[in-house]
């Protein structure tokens, strides 16, 4: 049977067994193939399907299909279902450019492994970045590993992309290529022959000096200053509280009162902003940090200091009634208003770093000088030992300086 032998189905070998004892009953056999055909299409197709409750089209079946979208109707269930069976069937058939392909894998991570809008919006614009637009316009099929080879060695030559970004763009593109050939719309992934070592020459490798990645103390005290006199501003209060314990835009966004107890706040949680590409946005709260997406294990701990209890005294002065510790007219702060406004208040101060992962790196720092271990500082700012150790441990010229400082002064400290 054709059909059979083209589509993917759901069933086991009694059920093909009882359709070859029923194969002489076409009205059993048509029930299977509808199923069959409905199953098909329910793997495919991401649209609603509807009936039309009004209108001159009442009592017909209507969905969508393609991007931009385009209206189907049928005048019953049966005959939307096969007009979108002969869709994509023939979809299928036809030779995929890299740019449906791309399209179709970042279905696939949606809707079957569940990333969010915002990470697929970040894939979408790193290939935009980095591949030139006929590329997306090449069949899949079609594309050899010289082709890929010589179309990174131009591209980094190109644009110069940093090292980390030159992987990801890797990463992205081989893996659609990997989507194809499960899909069968390609032999083989030709980008498997790229070897990023040759490539890095090309690369901008250029980085900033750790002390632009972290406010120093004094900047830290400017900073504080600042925010005091501007203690009505929930904004404020919420970089006061991002200096004493690292926490991300987000989480101090999502901040409940029941998240804090006599000693410790429960962070847990965080604000989410997806865009929709079209202008439009969605801010909603979820119940994990940032490093909990994939692996939730119920947030982190942070001891209330003095000064911390000093900064929620503050909060709790704020005008108005909120769930939320940080409101302005019991609404929560948007992440990226808060964002916004430290960047405006940084530069008014002169201070050259302007962001909130800043404090983060800052306090990690300040607790490397306090005799802290990696696996203390890890649980309190929320990742692992070994991101810790790599992205926000460093040795800048300030250290260097007082590593030198003790070293001249125990030269010249008398002997006993």
């Amino acid at each position: 049977m054709i059909f059979a032998e083209n589509v993917e189905t759901t069933f086991s070998q009694d059920d093909l067994m009882l359709i070859s004892e029923w194969a002489g009953n076409a009205e059993v056999l048509a029930i299977m193939l509808s199923a069959a055909k409905k199953d098909y299409v329910k793997k495919r197709h991401n649209y609603t399907i509807s009936q039309i409750a009004k209108g001159a089209k009442m009592g017909k079946w209507k969905t969508y299909v393609g991007k931009p979208r385009k209206e189907v109707v049928r005048n019953t269930e049966e005959e939307l279902i096969e007009a979108l069976f002969q869709y994509y069937r023939k979809q299928e058939d036809k030779p995929k450019t890299f740019r449906e392909a791309t399209e179709a894998w970042f279905d696939y991570k949606v809707n079957n492994q569940n990333r969010s809008v915002n990470s697929i919006n970040a894939y979408r614009d790193r290939l935009k970045r980095f591949l030139p637009e006929a590329f997306w316009e090449r069949k899949v099929q079609d594309v050899s590993e010289d082709e890929i080879e010589q179309l990174f060695v131009k591209q980094t030559r190109e644009l110069h992309p940093r090292p980390d970004a030159l992987r990801k763009s890797l990463q992205y593109v081989r893996a659609v290529f990997k989507f194809a050939v499960k899909r069968k719309w390609c032999l083989s992934n030709p980008t498997l022959t790229v070897e990023l070592s040759d490539l890095y020459a090309f690369c901008n490798l250029t980085q900033k000096s750790n002390e632009e990645k972290a406010f120093t103390t004094k900047e830290i005290q400017l900073l504080k200053e600042d925010a005091l006199q501007n203690r009505n501003n929930p904004r404020a209060l919420m970089s006061l509280l991002a200096a004493e314990t690292g926490m991300r835009c987000a989480e101090l966004s999502a901040l409940r009162w029941e998240d804090i107890n006599d000693d410790f706040i429960h962070i847990h949680r965080q604000q989410v902003i997806e865009h929709n590409g079209k202008g439009n946005r969605k801010v909603y709260e979820v119940q994990y940090t940032k490093d909990e997406r994939q692996h939730p294990h119920n947030g982190r701990w942070f001891p209330i200091t003095d000064e911390i209890a000093e900064i929620l005294e503050l909060a709790k002065a704020l005008d108005g009634n909120s769930i939320y510790v940080f409101h302005s007219n019991n609404q929560w702060i948007n992440k990226d208003g808060y964002a916004q406004y430290l960047k405006k208040h940084c530069r008014k101060l002169g201070i050259s770093t302007t962001n909130n992962h800043a404090f983060r790196m800052a306090l990690n720092s300040r607790m490397i000088d306090e005799g802290y271990e990696p696996r203390t500082r890890a649980l309190l700012l929320g990742h692992s030992i070994e991101t810790n150790e790599r992205h926000y441990s460093f040795s800048d010229k300030r250290t260097l300086s007082t590593i030198r400082e003790r070293m001249v002064n125990k030269k010249e400290s008398p002997t006993a």
